[in-house]
């Protein structure tokens, strides 16, 4: 239970809670709880969940961070929204990637199912941010089906939100087309508003001589096309960013902690095998040894970028939002739904998985372009500072 002595009902005006703001080498046990328990161990969602802490919290107990006050307390979230109900104003759900085609267990189902009881609880308002939908990788409207779990959930937020914001328009499709939810914005991502400074730093930036290094990120070692782009990054000793907790992150601390114990994940020797260049073992180890970072909070990592990397690329959405953020160029490798639809919405620089394979790394980074993005910025700020204003929260001032 969490206690609410001393709190006055409304007095921090928003609880906020979806994904985590940290990053943890163990996940804290929610029971059957799983659509949170698993963001636990992913740096992307650490950008999306400080989203609003980055906008609105002032010091002074405005925000009050559901996760790790359920975290400090051993509490549930159906707790958390009892207590949002007796201290907040507002609930706010920062939902990022929470429904997926595909993967239809009885485990997820029921998460589905949870969340949507949990948040029928609610007593004030809820307000989402950038709910996402994710593909699968072969898409076809008339093969694929959300389970009545997850369509029960998506109808509910319809109705308790005024405006739901959405990645992309994707996303929107389905909530419309599945659910017959039409109260949808598409904000794009909202972390891309979370530091409205970084775009007047960028232009800055491009316009001198650019220094700093080149940084890579991946999402998926099965892809072969994936793998090549890797052993490009290995070869000219660019920085790589370790966005997820996994095999990765495990085999470069063990070479920094016992390098003569560390064994080469499976994951991994596919690089040896099948890279172009033929990457041998010893390269290999001194790379994730010497060029793997990897961070459990946002403030670091987008400070590590300011100062050190001059641009970005890779498949990761957010490991190149990070770098926008700094005020530093990316490239968006766009490979599956949830990369296409956000980049299109917020005219993010993108190319293809097969592209990125026929560019070598100077023609990224001098074939980048950002006016896209300049020119839509005023109307990408009105339509985001819509959806704030109909969700009775404050706007976001665009300083370009």
């Amino acid at each position: 239970m969490i206690p609410t002595a001393g709190i006055r009902r409304g007095e921090a005006p928003y609880l906020v809670d979806g994904v985590a703001r940290d990053l943890l080498d163990s996940v804290p046990d929610e029971g059957e709880f799983g659509l949170l328990a698993s963001s636990y161990d992913n740096l992307g969602n650490v950008l999306h969940a400080e989203t609003p802490f980055a906008l609105w919290d002032d010091g002074r107990g405005a925000l009050i961070d559901g996760r790790r006050l359920r975290n400090r307390t051993g509490s549930t979230f159906a707790e958390t929204v009892e207590f949002a109900n007796e201290s907040a104003g507002k609930f706010l759900l920062s939902a990022a990637n929470f429904i997926q085609f595909g993967g239809h267990s009885v485990a997820r189902r029921l998460a589905y199912k949870r969340l949507r009881e949990d948040l029928e609880r609610l007593e004030i308002p809820l307000v989402v941010l950038g709910l996402g939908v994710q593909a699968p990788r072969r898409w076809n409207p008339r093969d694929h089906a959300l389970p009545p779990e997850a369509i029960d959930l998506l109808k509910l937020i319809g109705e308790r939100c005024e405006v739901v914001s959405v990645r992309g328009e994707f996303s929107a499709s389905i909530l419309r087309d599945y659910a017959g939810v039409r109260n949808v914005m598409v904000t794009g991502c909202p972390s891309f508003f979370q530091r409205p400074q970084a775009f007047a730093e960028l232009r800055r930036f491009l316009g001198g001589p650019r220094p700093g290094s080149v940084s890579f990120s991946m999402t998926n070692l099965s892809k072969p096309a994936e793998i090549e782009l890797l052993g490009r990054a290995i070869r000219e000793r660019q920085t790589f960013v370790d966005v997820q907790t996994g095999p990765l992150g495990e085999f470069s601390d063990a070479l920094r902690r016992e390098p003569e114990l560390a064994q080469v994940p499976d994951a991994l020797k596919a690089v040896l095998r099948g890279a172009p260049g033929h990457i041998r073992d010893a390269e290999l180890r001194d790379f994730f040894r010497q060029r793997s970072v990897r961070f459990t909070r946002a403030a670091d990592w987008m400070e590590m970028i300011s100062r050190e990397i001059g641009f970005s690329w890779g498949t990761r959405l957010h490991a190149n939002m990070a770098t926008l953020l700094a005020g530093r160029p990316a490239l968006w490798v766009a490979h599956d739904s949830r990369t296409i639809e956000a980049t299109n919405a917020l005219r993010l620089p993108a190319v293809t998985l097969s592209e990125a394979l026929e560019m070598s790394t100077e023609e990224m980074v001098m074939s980048v372009d950002y006016e896209p993005m300049f020119d839509h910025l005023s109307p990408l700020f009105w339509t985001f500072n819509q959806f704030l204003k109909a969700s009775g929260l404050p706007e976001v001032p665009l300083r370009f």
